[in-house]
């Protein structure tokens, strides 16, 4: 049964119920993070000055390089960060298996950072939106003219439920149109009062919807339509109470995922929330240190009660009766004795709390150590995979997971996919399953990165015995070593030879040695056959014996 005009508004008030905590918090945390963000409960004009409450913009900064660094390690623009599998791994080394998963995987990178498609813009938005507020929304829509595109969603519009299994799988969006664009989205179907206001000029009047989207209960398999698909989408007018257009997806348009998600809670929970003690300490202590130094470059005048009332403390002044019959100043610098530079220590160090709290001591190693051993930068690598790797699998399966899918979906129904291969669609419908996404992003090498380390340093180890027996080392297929080596390190596969290219030069090489070992075999047998047929020849001439 499809849920009601008047369910979907109940369900609307219950999620703005749960959520008002979670707005008073994120507005605290916008304003000391991301004032530009800082729309939930207040609402500001665009182009408004929003950082009057910062003194120290060191959180701010913060942020965009936690933003700027999960990026580069987890959706590098720079190299393909995924790839796709059928999960059998003879299987995907068939060529014309192969060949398919590479133009999949190269047809999807190409589409998502098309410049129309604008994700790299959008995604950087929402890991703002992750770091901030621990919750990011990412809307992926088919493009007109074909491809994807991609909007980073405001989380102040965001409304969000999860399923049993703790899968959001409800989203609702709640937002406002101008009255021009809610003519261009819904055309005839308007609603009157917005339509009225539209015919009448005013154009850029703004009114309130509703977009509510959810698993289907009623999929009639027979049918085409919106009442056919899965996944239900519902565009509703609150002040009529009426649907305005009714959608069918094939998978959940909104991609929702979270930093971290405590125990019962829906949302999720970014640094910077469990970094606001020490933020909200560190623009107190600033603001105090600020004063501090003006006061030792500024300080208070004491004056006696029958000083002069005018005193001027420009340079070259005169100031009359400032001093007594004997010459004595009747005006002296009042000084506190602060020490401004131990406020700045203590500013120092609650900094790199909130820069180690925003990951930057994990990206900050690599470049504050440049002379380290490759087996030193394996260390830290694989240091760097352990510590990032809760947030990074959990938004993988919450972001990348589901977009990939969602664009893969989108091209295929835009007919972008080339022609799947007999043996990989029989193994496909055989087993029930789709495509396995595999994930090669640098973060994602790092947290494999021990098994490298446990090579160099087994190397390292056996040095010393290998001085006396070198044949240790014959216990290592080297080949497969470098490779090892090579793919957490991210050496591009191009570099690399293809397993059939090494077996090919290994059987030349075995040819052109077996070779050499003929040529060089030959002049000694022509010289065994030399001997021996002289050596027959003298048999057959000696005088026969009596």
């Amino acid at each position: 049964m499809a849920d009601t005009v008047g369910q979907m508004m109940q369900r609307q008030a219950e999620m703005e119920a749960v959520r008002g905590n979670w707005e008073s918090m994120w507005e605290s945390v916008a304003r000391m993070v991301l004032p530009r963000s800082d729309d939930f409960r207040s609402k500001h004009s665009p182009g408004v000055q929003r950082n009057q409450r910062q003194y120290d913009a060191f959180p701010m900064q913060a942020l965009d390089k936690f933003a700027a660094a999960i990026e580069s390690g987890l959706i590098p623009r720079t190299e393909t960060w995924t790839a796709l599998s059928t999960g059998d791994d003879d299987l995907d080394e068939q060529h014309e298996v192969k060949l398919y998963l590479d133009d999949h995987n190269k047809m999807l990178w190409d589409s998502r950072y098309s410049p129309k498609a604008n994700f790299a813009s959008q995604a950087h938005e929402k890991l703002l939106s992750l770091g901030a507020f621990g919750t990011g929304c990412m809307l992926v829509e088919p493009r007109t003219g074909g491809g994807v595109q991609y909007r980073s969603i405001h989380l102040s519009e965001v409304f969000i439920d999860e399923s049993w299994q703790g899968v959001i799988d409800v989203v609702h969006r709640k937002f406002t149109l101008s009255a021009r664009q809610a003519v261009q989205l819904f055309g005839p179907d308007t609603p009157e009062k917005v339509l009225a206001r539209h015919n009448s000029g005013n154009h850029n009047d703004r009114f309130e919807f509703l977009h509510c989207v959810m698993p289907r209960e009623d999929i009639d398999r027979t049918r085409m339509d919106a009442k056919g698909l899965p996944v239900a989408g519902y565009y509703v007018f609150p002040e009529s109470q009426q649907i305005v257009k009714e959608e069918g997806y094939h998978e959940m348009p909104y991609i929702v995922s979270r930093y971290t998600v405590s125990i019962r809670e829906k949302y999720g929970r970014g640094p910077a929330i469990q970094l606001m003690p020490d933020i909200s300490m560190l623009q107190e202590m600033r603001r105090t240190t600020i004063e501090a130094a003006n006061m030792a470059v500024d300080p208070p005048t004491l004056l006696p009660d029958d000083a002069i009332s005018e005193f001027d403390l420009t340079p070259g002044a005169r100031n009359y009766g400032a001093v007594d019959d004997q010459g004595r100043a009747l005006a002296h610098p009042w000084n506190p004795g602060v020490d401004v530079r131990l406020g700045m220590d203590m500013i120092t160090d609650v900094r790199n709390q909130i820069d180690d709290g925003f990951l930057g001591v994990y990206f900050r190693v690599l470049v504050d150590n440049p002379q380290m051993t490759a087996t030193q930068a394996m260390l830290i690598a694989q240091q760097q995979g352990q510590m990032t790797a809760p947030p990074v699998g959990r938004l993988q399966t919450e972001w990348l997971g589901p977009m990939v899918r969602r664009e893969s979906g989108i091209l295929f129904r835009q007919g972008r996919h080339s022609d799947m291969p007999a043996v990989l669609r029989q193994h496909l419908e055989s087993k029930g399953e789709s495509l396995k996404i595999e994930y090669t992003s640098p973060l994602t090498r790092a947290a494999r990165s021990g098994e490298a380390v446990s090579i160099l340093r087994t190397f390292e180890s056996l040095a010393p015995i290998a001085q006396i027996d070198p044949s240790v080392y014959a216990a290592f297929d080297t080949k497969e070593v470098a490779r090892i080596v090579a793919d957490v390190n991210g050496v591009p596969a191009k570099a690399m030879k293809s397993p059939e290219k090494l077996a090919a030069e290994q059987e030349a090489e075995e040819a052109q040695a077996m070779m050499g070992n003929v040529l060089e075999a030959a002049p000694i047998a022509a010289q065994t056959a030399k001997t021996m047929a002289e050596a027959q020849a003298m048999s057959q001439n000696a005088p026969a014996l009596n």
